[in-house]
């Protein structure tokens, strides 16, 4: 590859977007096999301010789980950031999710890193033996682990991968399996951010004979910030997922924020070529560098979702409790005047 092909990102981006959309639309061919897929819980969207959303998020970066959709969101941090979701879902399955992410320079360059943690059980789960018996509640869970860095290319241009460890039990029953994340994001001027990930590609131990493919999904997104003034700040993001293995549709997910100062943050999404519900909406509250988001989600027959979040901004704390905190340097050079480099003395004659 010669030097000419590095020196524009944009235009490097520009022909990354062309090639993922042209595989976003591959003829059905190209897909896996299967019927099914396993480790359905990768595709469930936890955090409140996305599921608000309808998904659309791969194109964020000012959110501790941005990179859950898309890696090369840890690129673009500022500051570290927090967040926790408490997730009640339908069938009694409740899903509890914790995300950290901490802004690094490496090379010079801004760099983040990524850490989430996901849990998910069902209540209300009891064995029934062939006599009708109540044999008490089935042991099953879900655990999930995600560690992911991102890296900026140039001022506009972020790439990003993510590693995933996760295991399922069902009663006597366990499967283990590992995937992986790749994604970019590219600054189309000052208001509108490209990005595009390919999630969960990997492989998944069987329960019990055969192993199903993990749910991975190709996706594609945009947000645009159409009005951004000290009082008044509105955007929008669309998503076009187009899943890799097992029958699902294509999807595309339009979401809406309406903030008002920055500190009360309205949100409303549709999702539409899915049979289940697809209105879905939203709420948030930021104050001093916290954020409580509500989201209420439409599943159809099955009935509504009730998602809440916690976001802490912590280096907007530190400011306020009057400390400073820099991204951790990957790579350090000393300067010539500090406190640590030793002046030759001079040589008089």
């Amino acid at each position: 590859m010669g030097f000419d092909s590095f020196r524009s990102p944009r235009r490097r981006g520009a022909s990354a977007a062309a090639l993922a959309w042209t595989l976003c639309l591959a003829a059905p061919a190209a897909r896996l096999d299967a019927l099914s897929t396993g480790a359905d819980f990768l595709s469930v969207q936890v955090p409140a301010r996305p599921a608000a959303l309808a998904g659309a998020f791969v194109a964020y970066r000012d959110d501790p789980n941005a990179f859950l959709w898309d890696p090369a969101a840890l690129g673009a941090l500022t500051e570290p950031l927090l967040g926790a979701t408490e997730f009640s879902s339908v069938g009694d399955t409740n899903f509890d999710e914790a995300a950290f992410a901490q802004p690094l320079r490496i090379w010079n360059a801004n760099a983040g890193l990524g850490l989430a943690v996901q849990y998910d059980s069902t209540g209300n789960f009891d064995q029934i033996d062939a006599s009708g018996n109540n044999l008490g509640p089935v042991e099953n869970y879900d655990l999930l682990m995600d560690l992911a860095g991102g890296l900026s290319l140039s001022p506009t241009l972020r790439l990003g991968v993510g590693g995933k460890l996760f295991s399922s039990r069902l009663q006597e029953f366990q499967s283990h399996g590992l995937a992986v994340d790749v994604g970019a994001q590219d600054d189309m001027g000052s208001k509108v951010t490209l990005g595009a990930s390919f999630n969960n590609l990997g492989l998944q131990q069987a329960y019990d004979q055969v192993s199903d493919p993990l749910p991975a999904v190709l996706e594609m997104g945009v947000r645009v910030q159409a009005v951004d003034t000290p009082m008044v700040q509105v955007s929008g993001a669309a998503e076009l997922d187009r899943p890799w293995a097992g029958d699902n549709p294509i999807t595309l997910g339009l979401g809406l924020e309406y903030s008002i100062q920055r500190a009360v943050i309205f949100r409303a999404g549709w999702r539409l070529g899915q049979d289940l519900g697809s209105l879905s909406l939203g709420l948030g509250c930021r104050w001093r560098g916290m954020t409580l988001d509500y989201a209420y989600a439409s599943m159809g027959d099955l009935g509504i979702t009730n998602r809440f979040s916690l976001g802490v901004e912590l280096g907007t704390l530190f400011k306020r409790w009057g400390l400073t905190v820099d991204p951790i340097q990957g790579q350090r050079t000393l300067p010539t005047d500090s406190a640590g480099h030793v002046q030759a003395p001079e040589m008089k004659p």
